[in-house]
């Protein structure tokens, strides 16, 4: 890939991520926050330009030869200093260059090539938000975290085995299958196709089609996760099944047609990228699986007033669109990304959930159903709410802060409708907990972020905005610690960054920072201390979390300086 040429003054460390170095700093915010020195590039003395001869073409002849070595002759120079400047550095934790190069460039350029070329970046928090300090250092944590969550691994080839016998991994598939089938159009993909797979796919004369195969890795890949949830040791296979699916993403854009396990495989790679914080890739997948989902005619399930079917069939696919149009919503609120199928025509009904049970055995709706509806209106108001800030850009008069304060109250009646909070504590299964938590950090991180957009959302005690955004914050984070609590494993820390976490530990962070009593602040402490220790917990090697942690650290160390008998 084409690498830019360094300037001169710019640190060697954080030229990559954009940051501007100065030389009259002790440091930038980049390298300070990692808590390494900046690094320049050594100058070099400009020699003196050769005198250009008077016949142009014998110009041309004689020192095209010499340019072009003169080209080289730099960039062996960049690359030596690059070397020397890697061999005296000496990182918090072990970093192995090659491996991390190699991953991070394969993903690079997967998702460079399945955006045609078009490089962009997505800001893994929020982009919007009225102070830049906290959430930097977050950011440039949750970056690193990328960096280093696959680089132990070998690099992964299409063609390679995976060390899983045939029954494993029909187990695994049958797991995936039996909890997740009524999600995100798991139900569409072929059964029985899929769990005949693990007896044929090594064999050399069958050659199964490349949407087929992203497919079955996929399914292996969450069933691996649900299965390491009941394991205290943590296993390397859920992501060697991971890069198993980005190696095969090149091959699966060449062919990508109009099919269903396109779809499906499209949908389900957006949600795993997702859980290792690749917003870029998360987003191009999802931005193909909305444009396969239109050319499938899943947007307009219901154009024809006489299709009132309510099969099983149909009903699946109702719910799976409106979980599409949710994920969407959840570009556009964090990342504030372009609307993809929730900005075109669509006709689609709610689903009528009559090919689940209704109630369970206490005569409440059953918990899938309870959590589905509740992120349904919870999409609704995320729609008014972008409909609202269209309407505030165009018209000066317009309300915003009544409008928000109105959607507001409508989030916490639905939130209590459903006692989804409640249901949480109860002894429920590992996915339905999973599926309450999603709800209820949809509903947290919408309050959050609208609140977010008002010019007096500040962190004091007297804005009532922000008040409101911090309570949002502490329920979350109880949300976030019963997912993986009590056996914090890779797999659920996994699960829990899906749910989009970082939102509420800024806001709290920034809390107390800020505006905090003393009342609280203790209390609030506990609660990200917590959250950070069950980081730190997660057994087998799990470099990749440091960043994270270290971050934390260096945020709760900056408070306990600013009040230190109070916390």
């Amino acid at each position: 890939m084409f690498r830019p040429k360094p300037k001169s003054l710019a640190c060697v460390r954080c030229q990559v991520r954009k940051v501007r170095c100065s030389k009259e700093e002790s440091g930038c915010d980049g390298c300070r926050a990692v808590g390494v020195p900046c690094v320049y590039n050594k100058r070099r003395s400009r020699g003196a330009k050769a005198a250009l001869p008077s016949n142009a073409n014998a110009y041309r002849t004689s020192n095209g030869t010499s340019a072009l070595s003169g080209r080289v002759q730099n960039l062996e120079e960049l690359v030596n200093n690059l070397l020397e400047i890697s061999s005296h550095c000496t990182p918090s934790h072990p970093f192995n260059a090659s491996q991390s190069v190699s991953q991070s460039s394969v993903e690079e350029e997967v998702t460079a090539s399945l955006g045609e070329g078009k490089a962009f970046h997505v800001d893994p928090i929020v982009s919007t938000w009225p102070r830049d300090g906290i959430l930097g250092q977050l950011t440039l944590s949750i970056r690193r975290f990328r960096a280093l969550a696959l680089q132990q691994l070998p690099a992964t080839k299409p063609t390679d085995p995976l060390p899983i016998l045939p029954d494993q991994a029909k187990e695994l598939i049958d797991s995936c299958l039996q909890q997740l089938g009524g999600e995100l159009f798991v139900s569409l993909v072929d059964s029985e196709l899929i769990m005949k797979l693990p007896d044929v796919i090594n064999m050399p004369h069958v050659q199964l089609d490349v949407s087929i195969l992203l497919v079955y890795y996929l399914l292996l890949y969450h069933g691996c996760s649900l299965e390491d949830d009941k394991s205290s040791v943590s296993s390397d296979l859920a992501s060697r099944l991971y890069l198993q699916c980005i190696s095969i993403l090149p091959q699966w854009r060449e062919k990508a047609a109009e099919t269903t396990m396109y779809f499906v495989g499209a949908l389900g790679m957006s949600l795993a990228a997702m859980e290792y914080q690749d917003f870029e890739l998360s987003w191009t997948l999802h931005s193909k699986a909305c444009e396969l989902a239109q050319l499938l005619g899943l947007h307009m399930l219901d154009k024809i007033s006489s299709c009132t079917s309510s099969n099983a069939s149909v009903e699946r696919k109702r719910q799976g669109f409106w979980q599409l149009i949710q994920m969407d919503m959840n570009f556009r609120l964090f990342h504030n990304m372009a609307p993809t199928i929730s900005g075109t025509d669509w006709n689609v009904n709610l689903p009528w959930l009559s090919y689940k049970p209704g109630v369970d055995g206490g005569g409440h709706p059953t918990v899938s159903t309870a959590a589905f509806i509740a992120n349904s209106r919870l999409t609704l108001i995320g729609m008014e709410y972008t409909s609202a800030l269209d309407k505030a850009a165009a018209d000066p008069f317009f309300d915003l802060e009544c409008h928000i304060d109105v959607r507001c109250n409508e989030i916490e009646a639905t939130l209590e409708e459903w006692c989804l909070e409640d249901w949480v504590r109860r002894d429920v299964t590992l996915i339905e907990r999973v599926l309450l938590a999603e709800a209820l950090l949809s509903g947290y991180n919408l309050f959050i972020i609208m609140n977010s957009r008002l010019p007096c959302f500040f962190p004091t005690a007297s804005c009532g905005h922000w008040t409101r955004a911090v309570g949002a914050a502490r329920r979350a984070l109880k949300v976030m610690l019963a997912v993986v609590m009590p056996k914090p494993s890779a797999a659920s820390i996994k699960r829990m960054f899906l749910l989009r976490p970082f939102v509420a530990i800024l806001t709290l962070f920034e809390n107390l920072d800020m505006a905090c009593n003393e009342e609280l602040r203790c209390m609030d402490f506990a609660t990200l201390n917590r959250l950070r220790n069950v980081l730190a917990a997660v057994p087998g090697n799990q470099n990749h979390l440091t960043p994270i942690i270290e971050t934390m650290d260096c945020l709760m160390r900056r408070v306990r300086a600013r009040v230190p008998n109070n916390v």
